[in-house]
Order: structure tokens, then C-alpha cells, then sequence
């Protein structure tokens, strides 16, 4: 059985605040009108990220770190920019 049963409903009202939960402290049963449905539980055996840690000490992985500084795509900015300046 797990640590801590919260119903669906409470799941997707903080749906953020329990998946960290459940990789900082342990599994979590989720139920539907008292039935259980399913379980939050960490990936691995450890606890979440360490006491202390921030966001800039996040690891980036490579597939995103490869296309992170690159546009996303659409008018660049400064085109729309100029142009709008040039009607004016």
C-alpha cells in the first residue's frame, strides 16, 4: 500500500504539487470514489532532487541543449519591427 492516497479529483487540481511529492517522499495512490486507479512513484529508488538544489542547477539534456538557443520559428521580431517602422 502506499504512504498517501488522495482522490482523482485532487490529483488534477494539483497535479504538479503531488507528482513532486511522490518523487520527493514515495508512492501515491490515486482513487476514484474510494477505488484505487493508479500510483505516483519516484523513477528510481532515491528521493527528488537534492535539499537546496535550484533551477540553474538542473541537468540539461542533449537533445534539448542542441536546439535551445535556436528560434522557434515564425517572423523574427526585429523584421516585424522594422518593417513596421518603414510603413510609418
Amino acid at each position: 500500500m502506499s504512504d498517501l492516497e488522495i482522490p482523482i479529483r485532487e490529483l488534477h487540481a494539483r497535479t504538479g504539487h503531488y507528482v513532486r511529492k511522490a518523487a520527493a517522499q514515495g508512492r501515491i495512490l490515486v482513487t476514484h470514489r474510494g477505488q484505487p486507479m493508479a500510483e505516483l512513484r519516484p523513477l528510481s529508488g532515491e528521493a527528488g532532487p537534492a535539499e537546496g538544489a535550484t533551477w540553474k542547477d538542473r541537468e540539461i539534456l542533449p537533445a534539448f541543449a542542441a536546439v535551445m538557443n535556436e528560434p522557434v520559428g515564425g517572423t523574427d521580431s526585429t523584421l516585424a519591427v522594422a518593417e513596421d517602422r518603414e510603413r510609418g
